[in-house]
C-alpha cells in the first residue's frame, strides 16, 4: 500500500501547489491516485500527459507537481494498446560481437532515439531457434518495426513461417545485409559479389595466381555471394579455380584459424589469402603466427570488412570497406517510411557499395 506521511497546501505566486512525502509499500501509483491528489478528473491528466486538450496552465503546472512528488510512470502497455504503438523498434544481428555488427547497432540506435524509439536487440549467435525466439517474443511485444540479420538460409522456411505473423499483424520487416529467399520485405545488403571480385582481381594485379579464400557459412547470401565474386575474378583471368584453396568454416575465430591453417598446410599453398569475414580474421591471424610466415613478405592478405584497428596493426590491412553508414541510414529509412505510411508499394531492394582500401598487406608476388 502506498503511506501518506505528510499532505499540505502551500500558495506560491498565485500557484496551488500540493507537496507530499511517501512511503511507498509495493502498490504501484496509477493515473487515479494522480487525479486524487491534484484535484483533478482522470481524462485531466491525460491531456496533461500527453500534451492534448485545453488544460489551464495553473492546472496542468498542479498536475505535472504531483506526478513529480509520487513519480508516477504512464503504463507503456497501455497506452500503447491504446494508441496502437509501442515506439519499439527490434533489431536482431546474428553475432553482437563482430565489430561489423557493433558499428551497426550504434548507428542504428543512434537513428531510432532521434526518432523518438527506442531499440530491442536480439543476439541469435548464429542460431536459427534463437532467431525464431527472438522473432516471437518481438511479435508478441508488438514492436512498431524490425530490422533482421537473419541465419535463416539454412531453414528459411522456418523464419519465413515466422515473418508470416509480422505480416499479419501489420509490422514492417527489413531485411538488413542478408536476404532471404521468396521474402516480400524490403532488403538492404553489401555488393557482396563486386566487393569480393574487387579483393581477388587487386591481388590478381599484384602477380598472385594461387589466392585462397576463407568465408563463413554457405548457408548465408553473403557468404555465397563473396565467393561468387572471387570465383568470378579467377575466371576473368582465366585462372584455374582450385576447390582446395576455398574453405568454409563458421564464424568465430577458432573456425579462422583451422581454416587458415588448412589452407596453408596444403601441398601447394596459396601466396595469398582472401579472409571473407573481419571475425574469421584473428583466427587467420592466429595461423599465420603459428607458422612463422610473415605479412607481406611471405604471404599477402586482404580482408573484406574494415575495422577499427585494422589500420593499426602491422602490417595496416587492405580491405574492402562496406559503406555501414549508408547501409544503416537506407535500412532505417526504409523502416520508418512503412510505419509511417510514407511508402506501402512493392519491396524494395538497395544494395551499398564497397570501397577497396589500399594499406600495406600485399606484395607482389
Amino acid at each position: 500500500m502506498v503511506v501518506v506521511a505528510s499532505c499540505l497546501n502551500c500558495s506560491e505566486a498565485g500557484i496551488m501547489y500540493v507537496g507530499f512525502r511517501w512511503g511507498l509499500v509495493g502498490l504501484a501509483i496509477t493515473i487515479k491516485d494522480v487525479a486524487k491528489f491534484a484535484g483533478v478528473s482522470v481524462g485531466t491528466v491525460s491531456k496533461v500527459i500527453n500534451k492534448q486538450g485545453n488544460v489551464k496552465d495553473d492546472i496542468a503546472v498542479r498536475v505535472e507537481a504531483v506526478i513529480e512528488k509520487l513519480n508516477y510512470r504512464p503504463s507503456a502497455l497501455a497506452r500503447s494498446i491504446k494508441k496502437n504503438k509501442t515506439n519499439l523498434i527490434g533489431l536482431i544481428v546474428p553475432r553482437v560481437m563482430n565489430s561489423f555488427y557493433v558499428q551497426l547497432i550504434e548507428l542504428i540506435e543512434k537513428t531510432m532515439n532521434g526518432q523518438n524509439y527506442t531499440l530491442l536487440l536480439g543476439n541469435t549467435g548464429e542460431d536459427i531457434q534463437t532467431e525464431v525466439k527472438y522473432l516471437r517474443s518481438f511479435a508478441d511485444m508488438r514492436v512498431d518495426g524490425l530490422l533482421l540479420t537473419s541465419v535463416g538460409r539454412s531453414d528459411w522456411g522456418k523464419i519465413s513461417h515466422e515473418l508470416l505473423a509480422f505480416e499479419a499483424l501489420g509490422i514492417p520487416v527489413v531485411l538488413v545485409v542478408r536476404d532471404l529467399e521468396n521474402e516480400r520485405c524490403d532488403t538492404v545488403s553489401i555488393d557482396n559479389e563486386l566487393g569480393s571480385f574487387v579483393a581477388t582481381q587487386h591481388l590478381i594485379e599484384n602477380g598472385h595466381r594461387r589466392i585462397g579464400i576463407i568465408s563463413s557459412s554457405a548457408q548465408t547470401s553473403a557468404s555465397q555471394e563473396r565467393i561468387n565474386g572471387y570465383m568470378g575474378a579467377l575466371s576473368r583471368h582465366e585462372i584455374p579455380i582450385d576447390l582446395d584453396l576455398i574453405k568454409i568454416g563458421g564464424t568465430d575465430l577458432e573456425s579462422g584459424r583451422q581454416r587458415t591453417h588448412e589452407i596453408l598446410d596444403s601441398e601447394n599453398p596459396p601466396s595469398a589469402l582472401f579472409v571473407a569475414s573481419n571475425f574469421q580474421l584473428l583466427g587467420a591471424f592466429r595461423a599465420v603466427k603459428e607458422k612463422n610466415l610473415s605479412i607481406p613478405e611471405e604471404l599477402s592478405l586482404v580482408c573484406f570488412d574494415d575495422t577499427e584497428w585494422g589500420m593499426f596493426v602491422d602490417p595496416p590491412l587492405t580491405v574492402i570497406k562496406p559503406n555501414i553508414e549508408k547501409l544503416c541510414e537506407t535500412s532505417t529509412r526504409f523502416l520508418l517510411d512503412r510505419i509511417q505510411k510514407k511508402y506501402q508499394g512493392a519491396p524494395r531492394h538497395y544494395r551499398v557499395k564497397t570501397t577497396l582500401v589500399i594499406r600495406g598487406s600485399v606484395n607482389r608476388a
